[in-house]
């Protein structure tokens, strides 16, 4: 057996497995598999082994890291991790090839060491939204859906709960920035995430620009189970009072409160989801089809789940009102300690209430029967406390 140590560097954040034998696939054409996608290593150091199974009787390790030591025996590929020394994560990106050309099949396995400085974003509590700063390292509880409350109307936890289980790896579904050249950026998350299966938990860093992103955990086959929006922003959330409340003083996402400036505007929402959509003509860098702005019909809630860059158009959000309730459910979109204020904390609420608040722009609600597209997406100017 051929066993080539090569390395794919990659910087940034981590993952974490359990080892596990792995069945050999079955297949004419050359066909490889690992016990494990990711796995995550701390700051002070240690190992990971994973297992390979393949078809083929040749088959090669491509890591270059000085900080990883890769040893092979038999199918068990071993991962050592010396101190790391850095405030920063650190991220090597292992491939494994089996067969000889043009029959040669790639697995990709990502090995994130946490640094001193990575720090824990649901250490208060769980949400679909997170608020970080630029150049930085970070983890979250990846191990329930959203605030992990259920809303007590629809059958989506009857059915499902409100764990996340069959968690096998992150992806980046897209990031969003807008300055003004209108450019787009690929430094808002610095690398790729990772999850760790260890710890339940998605390791990531951030890069230079602020902006928005999307974060996404599927299973072994690849169907997303839940998302996070990413809310990248270095000027703190300042908080305003009316109607007896506390109210944040910018839209989700945005990246000021100036009024005029088109970073103050936030992200989209459809009403009772918690994934934003980008503002249209906002740079969005992410794979072609990632912000699918169509109108489609929906059969589940577990669809718009499994399809956060999705936009629905029927009925089915007639009952949506209950998703954002007057109560955080797992649904709402808000970091922690916020939630969608309902309908009814609107009464009396006036511009001149709301001092040092954006107001600038429309709120809409929603009816219970069925809304155009255009009202259906929204854009949150508040959220309260």
């Amino acid at each position: 057996m051929k066993k080539t140590i090569y390395i794919i560097a990659a910087l940034l954040t981590a993952a974490c497995t359990k080892p596990a034998e792995v069945l050999i696939p079955e297949a004419d054409f050359a066909s490889v598999k690992l016990s494990s996608l990711s796995a995550v290593v701390s700051e002070e150091g240690g190992d990971k082994t994973i297992f390979v199974a393949t078809n083929r009787e040749d088959w090669e390790v491509f890591c270059q890291e000085d900080w990883v030591d890769v040893s092979v025996d038999g199918n068990a590929v071993t991962f050592y991790v010396d101190e790391n020394i850095y405030e920063e994560s650190r991220l090597a990106v292992v491939e494994v090839l089996a067969g000889t050309k043009p029959d040669v099949a790639k697995a990709r396995f990502k090995l994130l060491q946490s640094g001193a400085s990575t720090e824990d974003l649901s250490v208060h509590g769980t949400a679909n939204c997170y608020i970080a700063t630029t150049c930085g390292s970070y983890k979250f509880d990846a191990s329930v859906k959203g605030n992990g409350a259920d809303d007590g109307n629809t059958f989506y936890s009857g059915y499902h709960g409100l764990e996340i289980t069959d968690a096998a790896y992150a992806d980046l579904a897209w990031e969003s920035t807008f300055d003004a050249d209108k450019t787009r950026s690929t430094k808002i998350i610095s690398g790729a995430p990772v999850y760790s299966p260890e710890e339940k938990a998605v390791y990531f860093s951030t890069g230079e620009i602020q902006g928005n992103a999307l974060i996404t955990v599927h299973n072994a086959e690849g169907d997303i189970l839940w998302s996070w929006h990413i809310w990248v922003s270095d000027e703190i959330v300042k908080t305003s009072k009316g109607n007896g409340l506390t109210w944040m003083d910018r839209n989700l996402g945005a990246l000021n409160n100036d009024p005029g400036d088109i970073s103050n505007r936030g992200m989209l929402y459809q009403w009772g989801r918690k994934d934003p959509f980008t503002i249209p003509g906002r740079g969005v860098t992410a794979p072609a089809d990632a912000i699918t702005a169509v109108s489609q019909n929906l059969s589940s809630i577990e669809e718009t789940i499994a399809s956060p860059t999705v936009v629905y158009d029927n009925s089915y959000w007639g009952d949506a009102q209950t998703l954002w309730d007057s109560f955080k459910t797992k649904y709402d979109p808000c970091p922690v300690g916020w939630r969608v204020p309902d309908r009814n904390v609107w009464e009396g609420i006036s511009n001149e209430n709301l001092q040092n608040t954006n107001t600038h722009r429309s709120i809409y609600f929603v009816s219970r029967k069925t809304i155009k597209i255009a009202i259906q997406i929204l854009n949150i100017d508040f959220n309260m406390r």
